[in-house]
């Protein structure tokens, strides 16, 4: 992708609490099955977020890695959401419509 901040350098334990972090409806003990550190290493949040998405039935498919959103705009009169998006490892353009939006940025970009 391209160069970006992230707060989720190499050898950071968590930056804040896990009892902070996790989801309500799949917890560490959900996910681990038994006690963890409060502040856990990234490759535990990481191995959590991916057991989360398990949880939820979202399959790689889901996920577009190495993408950058260049566009959003809300058609009020279709009720959609267009999003530009760029294929970095294969530059493309992509253009796609969506009911819902969620803007999803912060610490968890690895």
């Amino acid at each position: 992708g391209e160069p970006l901040h992230n707060s989720q350098y190499r050898d950071l334990f968590s930056n804040g609490p896990k009892e902070c972090l996790e989801f309500p409806d799949y917890t560490f003990m959900d996910h681990f099955k038994k006690q963890i550190p409060s502040y856990p290493p990234r490759e535990v949040l990481l191995d959590y977020l991916q057991g989360y998405w398990k949880h939820c039935d979202v399959s790689a498919d889901d996920v577009l890695l190495s993408h950058c959103v260049r566009n959003v705009e809300f058609d009020n009169d279709t009720n959609k959401f267009h999003v530009t998006t760029e294929d970095l490892a294969n530059n493309k353009t992509i253009k796609d419509s969506f009911d819902y939006l969620i803007v999803a940025t912060g610490h968890f970009s690895f």
